[in-house]
């Protein structure tokens, strides 16, 4: 009898949330502990997953990830690098460690950003599979051997990419196939085989071909209801081999890596009592993807429809067009997608002509530095993006002209994801994947105008109607006007805050933001602050004045001459400047300083802890002052999300004392930041509690 094999491929990915003119994560989640759905998802499903409580021999334990077949997708990736460096070692540890079990590391690429591949041209599916195999290189210092294809979107078109970019497979689902040519001849166009792999031979080049790994889709498609009965799941997959088989087979189960915990409860801990089952299990040998493919031989050929996807049963039109796939029956209306599809392919071609017509005469290969320019933003740093410049630059430039050649670069960036897939996956223009979308559009719309090009699309798309009767035009406007305005609602609340003598230490913005000057005359405070966008290094300057009456307001304005509007408005003079009280700034700085402006003795505490936060030093001693003082704060309390930056606060207790006393542990898993204790596994040998 032939080997049985058991892949679990999981395919985890978040779209990039930072908003595009300011760079930080603005969500309401169920949890109001939580800031972004990223982290309330990560201590769900991404962070257990890598306790390691897999036994694998007398002494040693392993995670999850280390007998799973994953992707990451790198929106997903570049946000746990900086947020979660330990779980980002753990991920990459796994992809180390299954290489030395399996002779071939679990991890596989994926298309950058979740863009559906078959409904762009043929430049930018080759730039997204490109940028995909950078990000894979630089984070697992290897080549891919395979990719996940986003929502397993495919056409003919997409394949040729792949192998021109010598990926050797990819996943799909059965409902993909076209029909299979067996090798005597035959035509086969029903009852498909998921146990063998398959080859697809490419039409430009016949010796050339790809891989293609089918999943069991019954078996997949059942797993959400079936995987916590470990046993009879197990049964079921079992089911699927045929018996006697003379020849190796395999069994893959494609998933949603969130099913591990977020979209089902508990789900991270029946994935490891399947893998526990199976590892048990004489008859099936638990491997990943790369091993089957050097080990099975394909020997059937097989055509896919043109083009296709596991989402849509209408091939790739759920990100096009009317064609009914819906989550809500109750929404009808679907023309936004057709209309939101046609504006963004309109801002997409008016970004790929800026591009070209400013870096042909400066940069030596632009394709080429564009393919390279997805390492620099990934993990951003003003010296790494001066050194860009420097690599692929013609000639030395003025720092004037190499912040415009960033920005051109960055479009390109901001293009990927105004075409995400989640944008037109659910039912409603006003869905927050689809605004995180136009949001990006609004970004490249307000560059085409710096280069006098006008567009129609967001116009286009303020015409739209939304199944919630929500006046999407208005809606626009106002996100329009709030992403315009950003950066001087963001200089007003530093302002506010240093006038406190508070300094936030834990927000993250694309901006480095620095106090230069402060000056004070008859009651009037003015500051000149410095912004320097790290993607871009364009540093713009603002003059900021205070103002304590019966709500305290901000005067910003964006200068040229800082000592003149400083002196203005030391002066009383305000002509020309912008007013924001504490209505237009964010929710969150807002209560912040409400505590810090507080005379109520209810809010001592909470704002006693707010200046030691700010004024953290590092030292032991400070530390112990802190934790104190959350104790006294968050005793006998379920509900932490009253306390601000408490998700950080924890996060950094966790990781900075190993031995937490009991009441500490107490305060967590009695509140709703109980999740996070994984981290408290992770941290510490695999503790228990």
């Amino acid at each position: 009898m032939g080997m049985r094999y058991f892949t679990v491929h999981a395919h985890f990915y978040q779209p990039h949330r930072n908003d595009p003119f300011t760079g930080i994560i603005n969500e309401e989640t169920s949890n109001p502990c939580y800031e972004s759905f990223n982290q309330m998802i990560t201590d769900e499903c991404y962070g257990p997953l890598s306790i390691k409580d897999i036994k694998f021999n007398t002494n040693e334990f392993f995670q999850s990830y280390s007998f799973i077949n994953f992707n990451f997708g790198p929106t997903l990736l570049n946000y746990i690098k900086t947020n979660y460096p330990k779980l980002y070692i753990s991920i990459i540890e796994a992809d180390i460690i299954s290489s030395k079990l399996f002779g071939y590391g679990n991890a596989i690429a994926q298309v950058y950003n979740h863009s559906i591949l078959p409904n762009l041209t043929a430049s930018r599916k080759k730039l997204y599979i490109k940028w995909g195999i950078e990000n894979f290189r630089s984070n697992f210092k290897r080549e891919p051997l395979g990719m996940w294809l986003s929502e397993t979107a495919c056409d003919d078109d997409t394949l040729e990419s792949l192998i021109e970019n010598n990926i050797l497979f990819t996943v799909l689902s059965p409902t993909q196939i076209k029909c299979v040519k067996t090798r005597d001849g035959a035509i086969k166009d029903n009852n498909f085989d998921t146990s063998v792999p398959y080859i697809w031979r490419s039409k430009i080049n016949t010796e050339k071909s790809i891989r293609i790994f089918f999943y069991n889709k019954d078996v997949s498609d059942r797993m959400v209801s079936e995987l916590g009965n470990t046993e009879k799941f197990l049964l079921r997959i079992k089911s699927t081999f045929r018996e006697n088989l003379k020849s190796d087979s395999f069994f893959l189960m494609a998933s949603d890596g969130e099913n591990y915990g977020h979209h089902i409860k508990d789900g991270d801990i029946f994935l490891k009592n399947l893998i526990k089952k199976i590892r048990s299990d004489k008859k099936l040998e638990i491997t990943n993807l790369s091993y089957i493919y050097n080990s099975i031989k394909a020997t059937d050929e097989v055509e896919i429809i043109n083009p296709s996807s596991w989402s849509c049963p209408h091939g790739t039109k759920r990100w096009n067009d009317e064609c009914g796939c819906r989550t809500n029956p109750n929404f009808k209306y679907q023309g936004w997608r057709k209309t939101l599809r046609r504006t963004t392919d309109e801002l997409a071609k008016k970004s790929n002509d800026i591009f070209l017509k400013e870096t042909t005469e400066l940069i030596k290969e632009p394709d080429k530095a564009l393919y390279d320019y997805i390492n620099f933003y990934d993990q951003p740093d003003p010296h790494s993006f001066i050194r860009f410049i420097e690599k692929h630059s013609k000639s030395p430039v003025t720092s004037q002209k190499a912040s415009e050649i960033l920005n051109i670069f960055l479009s390109q960036v901001h293009t990927a994801y105004s075409e995400t897939s989640c944008g037109w996956f659910f039912d409603d223009i006003t869905n927050i994947e689809t605004l995180n979308n136009i949001k990006h559009m609004i970004w490249l719309d307000n560059l085409f105008k710096k280069y006098g090009i006008s567009t129609n699309a967001i116009d286009e798309l303020k015409k739209e109607k939304s199944n919630l009767k929500i006046d999407v035009s208005e809606l626009i406007n106002n996100i329009y006007k709030n992403e315009i305005s950003s950066e001087m609602v963001m200089a007003a609340e530093f302002a506010i805050l240093e006038s406190l003598d508070f300094t936030d230490r834990i927000s993250k913005t694309k901006y480095r933001i620095k106090l230069t000057k402060k000056e004070e005359r008859n009651g009037i405070r003015a500051y000149l602050l410095k912004f320097t966008d790290i993607y871009t290094l364009q540093e713009d300057y603002f003059t900021v004045s205070i103002k304590y009456e019966n709500n305290i307001k901000s005067i910003v304005k964006p200068t040229s001459d800082p000592q003149r509007d400083i002196s203005d408005m030391l002066s009383g003079n305000f002509d020309g400047c912008n007013i924001f009280n504490i209505n237009d700034i964010s929710k969150k700085t807002a209560r912040i300083i409400s505590i810090l402006l507080s005379k109520d003795e209810k809010d001592l505490l909470l704002k006693q802890y707010l200046y030691m936060l700010s004024s953290y030093d590092h030292t032991d001693d400070s530390f112990k002052k802190l934790v104190k003082k959350f104790k006294d704060i968050a005793s006998n309390k379920t509900d932490l999300s009253f306390i601000p930056f408490v998700y950080d606060l924890v996060s950094f207790i966790i990781r900075k004392e190993p031995d937490m006393d009991d009441e500490i542990l107490k305060i967590i898993k009695n509140s709703n930041l109980n999740k996070i204790l994984w981290k408290y596994q992770t941290e510490y040998d695999n503790k228990k509690f």
